[in-house]
């Protein structure tokens, strides 16, 4: 997906959130504010939002010598992730399809995104009302019969992680899974709350699954920064699952089949994908759509 005009506008955003949530200098925070925007000027659209994210969190992180602004956060989401883990595992065992509820379940976790969201946002009641309300969410696209089929058909699954606290809501869909056949893949490195692999090891993924980190610090699956180990396995998986709104933006125009679980938080993909903010999707994309 192409950078729009007004991802342009959001990421001037985020990141004046972020410096303020690191330090209240108003001479730091204009040093950095000021070399952001310098950064921006000069970036094509025609690369992904995810991937101008990262080179703004980056330029962030050197101002502020900082290496992860949002480690608050994302104890944070793990701590939140953990506490409904026991729930999410009872909504599924009492589903007459537990597969499809725990599709739907993993969707819903998306909603634990501090890049998009601001920490206030984010709260415990505001996750437990959307799991609540998981299976009447409003969907104008919904694949999960087709992933079910595929899931049931693939020997190899790849599983692009998102966000961490999310990662328990993965691991509620991964356990109805065949978990000899899944890799799972998370950051190289700290970028905004996504997981990486002291998330996946806290969650208790590393006991159930393969899991991998992509070798990157960007915040999605950009496969041009990735290992080589990384880009082979996602191309030679039978099925790749994506999770959040920035492996879509990262990996919408790829050429292959994948299937993007995720919650749309912003107009900019709800547009691209057709369908209305606030929506669940569960998606089956790709460039080329088998």
């Amino acid at each position: 997906m192409r950078t729009h005009v007004d991802c342009i506008a959001c990421k001037v955003r985020q990141a004046a959130d972020v410096i303020k949530g690191v330090t209240d200098d108003p001479l730091i925070q204009e040093k950095a504010l000021k070399t952001m925007l310098g950064i921006i000027v000069g970036l094509p659209f025609e690369r992904s939002p995810v991937a101008i994210r990262r080179d703004v969190e980056n330029v962030v992180k050197d101002i502020l010598k900082i290496d992860d602004p949002y480690l608050k956060h994302k104890d944070f989401s793990n701590r939140i992730g953990k506490l409904l883990y026991p729930e999410l595992k009872k909504i599924v065992a009492g589903s007459d399809n537990p597969l499809k509820t725990a599709i739907k379940l993993a969707v819903t976790g998306n909603i634990i995104d501090f890049g998009m969201f601001k920490y206030d946002e984010v709260t415990e009641d505001k996750v437990r009302k959307t799991v609540e309300t998981a299976m009447d969410l409003p969907s104008t696209i919904d694949d999960s019969d087709k992933l079910i089929q595929r899931i049931h058909e693939a020997e190899n699954i790849w599983f692009i992680a998102d966000n961490c606290g999310e990662l328990f809501f993965d691991r509620v869909l991964l356990e109805e899974m065949p978990t000899d056949k899944i890799t799972v893949v998370v950051r190289g490195n700290p970028i905004l709350n996504d997981a990486t692999m002291e998330d996946a090891e806290y969650t208790g993924l590393t006991d159930i699954v393969r899991v991998i980190d992509d070798g990157y610090d960007a915040p999605a699956l950009i496969l041009e920064g990735c290992s080589a180990e990384v880009r082979e396995g996602f191309f030679g998986a039978d099925l790749v699952i994506a999770k959040g709104q920035g492996n879509y933006e990262a990996l919408s125009l790829v050429e292959r089949e994948i299937f993007f679980l995720l919650m749309v938080k912003c107009h900019v993909v709800a547009d691209d994908i057709g369908c209305n903010e606030g929506e669940m999707i569960i998606k089956r994309g790709g460039a080329a759509r088998l």
